[in-house]
């Protein structure tokens, strides 16, 4: 009758066993932290929020259509979801290199809301933006076009 507990008895031994040293390597796991603040991905993020910024006083200004701040917004969020998955395979830091590639669409993103903005505002009729030359300027002085 004694000898069915010693299987049990092994078993549970062995189980604790093989138990010991998962437990031992889930504080080195823990120390690796999620970096929510990493300097390039504040930078990066930095950056979405001043273009989404842009994006809505150009369509409160009306320097944007509605269309057009719809297609900037959907390609900021593609951005900022690659910069999210490229953090999530590395606990929150973004390399160097992936950072000039986030940057560089960015840079595209900014590049065609400042177009959308500028050129939307001659195809609806209004003035040019201050400080922009203005075409009907040159006529009007009689200076030749193309100087």
């Amino acid at each position: 009758m004694d000898k069915k507990p010693l299987p049990l008895m092994l078993a549970l031994t062995f189980a604790a066993a093989l138990a010991v040293p998962a437990l031992a390597a889930a504080p080195a796991r823990a120390k690796r932290r999620w970096a929510k603040n990493h300097p390039r991905r504040a930078e990066v993020n930095g950056r979405l929020s001043a273009q989404n910024r842009r994006i809505a006083r150009g369509v409160k200004n009306g320097t944007m259509t509605k269309g057009q701040a719809r297609q900037a917004r959907r390609s900021d969020r593609r951005i900022r979801r690659e910069e999210r998955r490229m953090a999530s395979r590395q606990h929150g830091r973004i390399t160097k290199a992936q950072k000039r590639r986030l940057n560089r669409q960015e840079n595209r993103n900014s590049r065609r809301i400042y177009k959308d903005k500028h050129a939307g505002a001659a195809s609806r009729g209004q003035s040019a933006p201050q400080g922009a030359p203005d075409a009907g300027a040159q006529q009007q002085t009689g200076a030749p076009a193309g100087r």
